[in-house]
């Protein structure tokens, strides 16, 4: 329990840290508008989403395999976080408009070999305005491997200071089934460093499953992991590997798990 609290004692650090950096970069000089040519988005992340999307025509492939060792309540959804074994993961994006793109995923293992699936639209409204302040709303249909049904809605930012790039992502997702929480939400949150050349080191936070932290806990109470990770921008920028461990904190969450990820946009 106290492991818990002080993972939400840190969870509300990391947004307040966030959000005053956020607001110091609103309060600089408006920013140059971005050029002409598409941008090359890295995607450094291994869980958080990251928000960017590609221009009209052009697509973004990507593909995860995540690893957790011993029993975990956690599902492979929300963050796409995974049950015991192993879970392989692949989707891809499409531009469409200025500004909006189409995403869709499928992935399946564990245990049981389900099969899952996330589609949905994804809307950056600011892209463009700035170079440094990046945000997209994305929202969509979720298929677990279960066989249940339901709907997710997601927010993500990211702030980049010189070499730092900092992000957090919310989600919230319903799924038509009983015996389910109403809403179940997740916070993620980051830091990414570009140490040298391609290669950059960070840290992601996720705590899932915030809604029962003072409810019923009909899914078992709330879960935290963190872990360390590395990603390289190859390819100029237009490959993103990352890959890291993370460590469960508390009773409830796995107490180990892995992600290596692969993003290409061409």
């Amino acid at each position: 329990m106290r492991l818990e609290c002080r993972a939400q004692a840190a969870a509300c650090c990391l947004a307040v840290c966030f959000a005053a950096v956020v607001a110091r970069a609103e309060s600089l000089p408006e920013q140059p508008t971005a050029s002409s040519s598409p941008r090359i988005a890295p995607r450094p992340w291994l869980y958080l989403d990251d928000p960017s999307v590609p221009t009209a025509m052009r697509a973004i492939v990507d593909s995860r395999a995540t690893y957790t060792a011993g029993p975990s309540p956690t599902r492979p959804f929300g963050a796409n976080l995974a049950r015991p074994g192993g879970f392989l993961e692949m989707g891809g994006e499409l531009g469409l408009l200025p500004h909006l793109s189409v995403v869709g995923t499928v992935l399946g293992g564990g245990p049981s070999f389900g099969v899952g699936a996330m589609a949905g639209l994804r809307w950056a409204p600011f892209e463009g305005a700035w170079t440094t302040t990046h945000a997209v709303v994305s929202g969509g249909w979720l298929h677990e491997p279960e066989g249940d049904d339901g709907a997710w809605l997601r927010l993500a930012v990211t702030q980049d200071v010189q070499r730092l790039r900092l992000g957090a992502t919310v989600h919230g997702e319903h799924v038509f089934a009983t015996g389910r929480d109403p809403v179940d939400l997740l916070f993620l949150a980051g830091a990414s460093y570009s140490v040298a050349g391609p290669l950059r080191a960070g840290v992601e936070y996720v705590a899932q499953d915030l809604e029962e932290t003072f409810g019923d806990q009909a899914e078992g109470g709330p879960r935290h992991f963190i872990g360390p990770q590395m990603a390289l921008e190859l390819l100029d920028k237009r490959l993103s590997v990352a890959a890291g461990p993370a460590l469960g904190i508390g009773p409830r969450s796995p107490s180990l798990s892995g992600r290596l990820s692969l993003a290409y946009e061409y």
